[in-house]
């Protein structure tokens, strides 16, 4: 089974990290993230950074991020967007890739709780119990769409985010920096959580490693010392307490097993860089350099983000990708998937996302027939795009969540009722 690039959940993503890649491009396609992209550039002048070692232009991305973007506890993402079955989740993916992601939750909870972080009991039971809440990681335009389910800030914020959706929209809107300005950006993962490291011309790196924070060499050096005492080691597993995989352009390093996509000379690169940013390096990144490590293909992604860096108009991104589209490019289907084009609505991979709906199988099985399906269906009130654009898709979940959606969004959720209702039929047309 392929990838899920349309709308991947917390385990697509840790077993399949290549799905990180049309996320953050399908971000570019968005008018609504170009205006506020411009909004930000007309005020840059104005913008004083409390840290003089930062940059203004990343400390605006930043800044964007954190004021308009809202985390919300985990069982709410479980409340609005279901629960995830482990054991379905291990028969659909590779199994000790889900396991591995379990026990990572383990830990995080176990160290969490003996640093005082926060009360991880509720992620305790939840994991106990066999269910994880449906993190999904959307295109910014979905994300904006469910800015109403926010819990504070419902002025200013634009949406719930979670760890993942910060990092693709900062390195999306890196992107939008000058040709020159970035020399390099990864994603440094564990389990539970994702950040960004971005290196630039002058390969001076900084860390983006949560909405609150964004730190050069020198400011991290300095947080180290005042809140920590000195103690990087402690400082670093406060953020980030396992750290298991690299993920670049050119594809993935799972440090664990020991396999990289990503070639060997800049992925020995980019450790050393790491080392040099933050004056310290990870136990299992230092375990990993003393292994062997197994070369697999890199991802076309790399020459792709190397052609759109320093794009300065929504025009340029999707002249691109719709010409590589209509020559039958896979990358650049993958990002029309992600950005909910309705060219894809028949794509098998948008297909068999639209059947994972998890909220959309809950609801059919109480359902007996098709003809209940459809009054279901007819009795949602909004007939809306979420989007505020016909031309693009919704999946079932986000209609049934945001009670609108076009003919053709009803359709799709029809289908897959049908298709799931009662568990009984197996053999009804989709899409």
């Amino acid at each position: 089974m392929q990838p899920n690039v349309v709308a991947p959940n917390y385990f697509d993503a840790i077993v399949h990290p290549e799905v990180i890649m049309p996320l953050v491009l399908s971000h570019l396609l968005s008018d609504s993230l170009w205006e506020r992209r411009d909004a930000v550039v007309e005020r840059l002048d104005g913008l004083e950074p409390a840290d003089p070692s930062i940059p203004v232009e990343l400390f605006a991305i930043k800044r964007f991020i954190d004021k308009n973007f809202e985390h919300v506890h985990p069982n709410f993402i479980g409340q609005i967007n279901g629960m995830l079955n482990v054991h379905e989740e291990s028969r659909r993916l590779e199994e000790q890739h889900v396991q591995r992601a379990m026990q990572g939750l383990d830990y995080y909870t176990k160290y969490c709780e003996m640093r005082g972080a926060h009360d991880s009991s509720w992620m305790q039971q939840s994991i106990a119990s066999g269910v994880f809440p449906n993190y999904t990681y959307t295109t910014y335009d979905v994300i904006r769409a469910h800015r109403t389910f926010s819990q504070h800030r419902k002025g200013s914020s634009f949406g719930i985010v979670s760890c993942l959706d910060e990092m693709s929209l900062f390195c999306a809107a890196a992107l939008t920096l000058p040709k020159d300005y970035v020399s390099k950006v990864i994603i440094l993962t564990g389990p539970t959580h994702y950040t960004v490291m971005l290196w630039d011309a002058h390969r001076r790196g900084y860390w983006f490693p949560a909405k609150r924070y964004l730190f050069s060499s020198r400011s991290w050096a300095d947080h180290v010392d005042t809140k920590y005492n000195g103690d990087v080691e402690l400082a670093y597993n406060d953020i980030l307490c396992q750290t298991n995989r690299i993920i670049s352009t050119h594809g993935s390093f799972d440090i664990e097993n020991g396999t990289s996509s990503i070639p060997l000379d800049f992925l020995r690169e980019t450790i050393h860089d790491i080392r040099e940013l933050l004056g310290y390096l990870p136990e299992s990144l230092q375990s990993a350099l003393g292994r062997s490590i197994e070369q697999r293909p890199s991802s076309p992604y790399a020459d792709v983000f190397a052609s759109i860096a320093g794009v300065s108009s929504i025009e340029a991104v999707r002249l691109d990708i719709h010409a590589a589209a209509a020559s039958g490019q896979e990358w650049a289907e993958e990002v029309l998937l992600a950005y909910r084009s309705a060219d894809m609505m028949h794509h098998p991979r948008f297909v068999a996302a639209a059947m994972q709906s998890p909220l959309a199988r809950k609801v059919a099985r109480g359902m007996q027939s098709p003809e209940e399906a459809a009054a279901f269906v007819d009795s949602i009130p909004g007939y809306e795009s979420i989007f505020g654009d016909d031309h693009r898709i919704a999946l079932p979940d986000e209609t049934l969540r945001m009670q609108t959606g076009t003919e053709r969004d009803r359709s799709i959720l029809l289908d897959v009722l049908t298709k799931h209702l009662g568990g009984m039929l197996t053999n009804s047309n989709i899409l």
